[in-house]
């Protein structure tokens, strides 16, 4: 028997693995190695661009959709947690988050 609640989280904890890497979060490739996902399952591209790893953490959350953008615009307010350089990047994502075609939160609220 299939259990697709477990094969779709997995899915979705591969993207974010896969996005993570891409940004430069490498170190998290031996965690995944451990548990038995290779690179060849990673299906994420490393990015070749020159940003600073502030600029990197905001891309990765943005890549990764709207519940990963909360989580940045609430870091972007907790000084307590993050040096500057890090709360002004995430800080973009308070004003300037990219948008979501209204078709594709109807389809996600449907789908529940």
């Amino acid at each position: 028997m299939i259990n697709w609640r477990n094969d779709l989280h997995l899915t979705r904890s591969r993207e974010i693995a896969s996005v993570l890497i891409g940004h430069g979060w490498d170190y998290l490739l031996h965690n995944f190695e451990s548990v038995g996902i290779g690179k060849s399952q990673l299906h994420g591209k490393r990015q070749r661009e020159r940003l600073t790893r502030p600029e990197h953490l905001r891309a990765a959350l943005e890549e990764l959709g709207t519940t990963f953008i909360k989580l940045g615009q609430i870091l972007s307010t907790r000084a307590d947690l993050l040096p500057p350089d890090y709360l002004h990047e995430l800080s973009k994502l308070q004003d300037s988050a990219p948008s979501v075609p209204f078709e594709t939160v109807r389809d996600t609220l449907l789908t529940f």
